[in-house]
């Protein structure tokens, strides 16, 4: 189930905290005006909140694809439930084909869906657990893929459940052994 799109909240305000795209999550630190390349216009100011350097984003008001980019995070409640239920999401089918697979992780990515996220994250770690055990590295690509997922889903749940990502990690079954 997809909840990214079950609440925009707009407009936005300053101390709100969003997920960008899929870069994770964003406080709005100010709503101000700013002349970029020449323009003047209103933007909102997001300071990544998981980064050591605290990435600045300016987000033009007025361009409704880049503010529909900032969604809401989940509930408390919601955080919770996804947690209880992480150890029943399967891991999706393996495609041979690497290329197919990178895009289907892509997609899955980009879509915000929480359950595809951790789907992904299943997916490749028990990929890793095959090829270890053949004697074999694991996929660049996919391991890159698989950290983007872990990240936006554990940063957004710590934030909500004001929690470090290592507690996140330990409370979702997301590593298990193959059954």
């Amino acid at each position: 189930m997809d909840l990214t799109k079950s609440r925009q909240r707009l407009p936005r305000a300053i101390g709100d905290r969003v997920l960008y795209g899929t870069d994770g999550v964003y406080e709005i630190t100010d709503i101000r005006e700013e002349t970029i390349a020449g323009i003047r216009r209103r933007y909102y100011l997001l300071k990544g909140t998981t980064d050591r350097n605290g990435t600045l984003v300016y987000v033009p008001t007025d361009n409704a694809e880049l503010v529909g980019a900032m969604r809401d995070l989940m509930s408390k409640e919601e955080a919770e439930a996804l947690i209880g239920r992480s150890g029943a999401i399967p891991a999706t089918a393996w495609e041979e084909d690497s290329r197919r697979r990178n895009e289907r992780f892509r997609a899955m990515t980009e879509s915000g869906d929480r359950d595809q996220l951790i789907s992904l994250i299943k997916t490749v770690h028990l990929s890793d657990l095959r090829r270890r055990r053949e004697g074999k590295k694991a996929y660049r690509a996919d391991e890159i893929a698989m950290k983007k997922a872990e990240r936006l889903l554990c940063s957004e749940l710590a934030c909500v459940l004001n929690v470090e990502e290592e507690e996140i990690a330990r409370r979702m079954d997301l590593f298990a052994e193959e059954g």
